[in-house]
This record gives structure tokens, sequence and C-alpha cells, in this order.
């Protein structure tokens, strides 16, 4: 189960990493603006097409809507936001809310996760 896991995170980083290599922009905030909803960066569009309610990450399981915000976190590490904090502020910029205490712990363990 969690080497199931694992590859899904794995395909789905795969996914971003390439996909923000075909036009890397010269500003990551309007890229991430840009993609966050209904774009590259949707990442609960993308965990919703799959059959699974949990993912396991590092010992912690999360729920779509937050593993969707971790791997959020990764992605926004990569294209270039310098801490979990400034990305945290984009998230809520983008979506107009708070995040909630679970979802903000989700972003920044996504932030500082290290994957290869």
């Amino acid at each position: 189960m969690k080497i199931v896991i694992l590859i899904i995170a794995g395909i789905l980083m795969t996914i971003v990493s390439f996909g923000q290599n075909t036009k890397s922009p010269s500003e990551p905030m309007e890229y991430i603006k840009k993609e966050t909803i209904g774009g590259r960066l949707d990442f609960n569009s993308k965990l919703e097409k799959e059959n699974k309610n949990l993912y396991l990450f590092d010992g912690i399981a999360y729920n779509k809507k937050d593993f969707a915000i971790f791997l959020w976190g990764q992605a926004v590490n990569r294209a270039g936001i310098s801490s979990s904090k400034e990305a945290a502020k984009l998230w809520e910029n983008i979506y107009t809310r708070e995040l909630t205490e679970p979802e903000e712990n989700a972003l920044i363990r996504g932030f500082d996760a290290k994957l290869e």
C-alpha cells in the first residue's frame, strides 16, 4: 500500500516537474496564480480522478484535499517561492480564504518535503 502511494506521489510530481519546463515563467507568482485553479497546479482536480481516499507520505495520512495542498506546496517550492509562509499567503490570496490548521500543516510539509 505504501509503495502504491509513493508511486502515485512520484507520478504527480513528475507531471508537475515536466509540465513546468515547457514554458518557464519569468514571474513565478503570476504562473502560480494562473495555473492553480484549472491549470497544471490544480491538484484537486487531478486527485479527484483517483479512486483513493487517503494518501500516505512519510508516515502521515492525508485526505484528498490536504494531499492536493501538500502537492501544491511542493510544486510552488520548485517554481521558486522562497518560504512556506509566502506560499501560504499566496494560497490564501488565490482561494480568498484562510487555510485551516490541517491544510496549513499539509502545505508546509509539502513545501519542505525532499522528493527525488
